[in-house]
């Protein structure tokens, strides 16, 4: 459905916030806005109440208030969210790639010790400053021995 929503109130002249679709599946609804956006979504309605929708009547959703605008098909739905999909992806195409986090691989404080963990980059630059006796060690091994 394409609906005005906003915010649930019980004002008489309600301010509009914005259009959406309304989209109820079985005894589900999910409220998006015209972007696409999720707003709310809510559950176990009656399917008496959602077999009642028609222009003008009034649906909530989560905390938001609906107004029916009129009916839309399923495949205007699919339209709209394959748009979204293609614009979305030329997005992140014309943009640089997300630059991937590098994590050093530490090997354990015990020579004799095969184990291995792993540690972000923060956590490797705090600890490489910090003298040996102030680091932290993995609770689950014992502190390394002197001999």
């Amino acid at each position: 459905y394409n609906v005005l929503w906003c915010k649930r109130s019980g004002k008489k002249h309600k301010i509009w916030e914005g259009d959406g679709i309304l989209i109820v599946r079985n005894r589900s609804a999910i409220l998006k806005n015209s972007e696409g956006k999720e707003i709310d979504r809510g559950m176990g309605y009656k399917l008496k109440d959602i077999s009642a929708l028609e222009e003008g009547s009034k649906f909530y959703v989560g905390g938001k208030e609906c107004e029916i605008q009129n009916l839309i098909s399923s495949e205007v739905c699919l339209e709209e969210k394959q748009t979204e999909t293609q614009s979305t992806l030329s997005l992140s195409h014309a943009s640089h790639s997300p630059s991937l986090k590098k994590t050093k691989r530490l090997k354990s404080l015990q020579s004799h010790s095969s184990s291995v963990f792993f540690m972000s980059p923060t956590i490797i630059e705090k600890a490489e400053n910090m003298p040996i006796s102030e680091s932290i060690y993995d609770l689950t091994m014992p502190p390394p021995t002197e001999e």
